[in-house]
């Protein structure tokens, strides 16, 4: 398999991570979709990491699908659940946890492309209602997800880092202190920490 990335996506990191916890990190191989004689666009029209390709020549290009299919390979306890009830609430605290991601990354966007002045006033204030609300519920969900790492601890914990690491919302320690508190810990899970990318 090969597995096309950026290091600096949260949605590659949090494939990677799924990969190492489901033992099958080993038999993919990476790709740097920025890297000479890589195109891209010729696997997937949307020319967006993460891309696979997989073993049977098949070609998936969302982050969550690729997720499911490494969950279905891969080893131990089925991350998806075993009940179609399961599956539905895992894949609503993923949709969650990919909807905050989602807005910070356009939160993000839109200061990184723009100087100040033509910044959209509207735009960055929509997006941080987004993620101030997404974490507010994230926080009241903490309970329900169990110790166990899984996807949705994968996926907050890969969005919390993009937050953190371009100060989408710097406040949000303060704002969510348990949901602070279950960050650090999960973060130092070994599939977790060995993807966090590096910072100055």
């Amino acid at each position: 398999m090969k597995l096309f990335i950026s290091p600096i996506s949260p949605y590659a990191r949090k494939v990677v991570a799924v990969a190492i916890l489901k033992g099958i990190n080993d038999r993919i191989e990476k790709v740097r979709a920025k890297d000479i004689g890589v195109d891209l666009g010729t696997l997937n029209p949307l020319s967006k990491v993460p891309t696979l390709t997989t073993d049977d020549g098949q070609t998936l290009i969302e982050s969550a699908l690729i997720c499911q299919y490494l969950d279905h390979i891969g080893h131990g306890p089925k991350l998806y659940g075993e009940t179609a009830a399961e599956r539905r609430r895992i894949l609503q605290i993923e949709a969650l946890g990919h909807g905050v991601l989602d807005a910070a990354v356009a939160y993000r966007m839109e200061v990184r492309e723009h100087p100040p002045e033509k910044q959209s006033a509207s735009w960055l204030e929509r997006q941080s209602e987004k993620v101030v609300r997404g974490l507010a519920a994230i926080e009241s969900l903490l309970d329900d997800i169990g110790p166990e790492l899984a996807v949705p601890h994968i996926t907050f914990a890969c969005m919390l880092f993009f937050v953190d690491q371009h100060k989408v919302l710097e406040t949000w320690r303060e704002r969510y202190p348990n949901l602070a508190d279950w960050y650090a810990r999960t973060r130092a899970h070994p599939a977790l920490a060995r993807t966090e990318p590096k910072t100055e």
